[in-house]
């Protein structure tokens, strides 16, 4: 039977070149489907600068995290060129209660910012 995914979480910090933090995650155990780059403080819903770090064309997946939603996953997925994006609490009327018009709008963003990247 195959193996479930296994993704790493890493909230992408100052002191952590994010070149290096592939490096590492290509000597992981195992070599991980995805690594999920968030910001210093992950799961807590704030952007950070993406400009910093662009996914390497390579193994490693690279999921965007970090304060996503409709009005900035475009501009998010044109800086990092992740494999895929994590949709965060800006798409969230209350905790756990997703806004279905939000979750549209950032679909369809992340939709049409992936269409215009190109391949590695």
């Amino acid at each position: 039977a195959p193996s479930p995914a296994q993704a790493h979480a890493v909230g992408l910090e100052d002191r952590i070149a994010p070149a290096r933090m592939i490096r590492q995650a290509e000597c992981f155990p195992r070599e991980p489907d995805a690594v999920l780059v968030d910001a210093a403080v992950p799961g807590s819903g704030s952007a950070w600068e993406w400009s910093r770090f662009s996914a390497p064309c390579g193994p490693v997946r690279v999921v965007l995290a970090g304060g996503l939603g409709p009005d900035n996953v475009a501009s998010g997925i044109a800086a990092v060129r992740p494999w895929g994006v994590d949709a965060s609490s800006a798409l969230e009327d209350s905790p756990g209660r997703k806004n279905h018009d939000a979750v549209r709008r950032f679909v369809a963003a992340a939709k049409s910012a992936a269409g215009t990247l190109s391949a590695c």
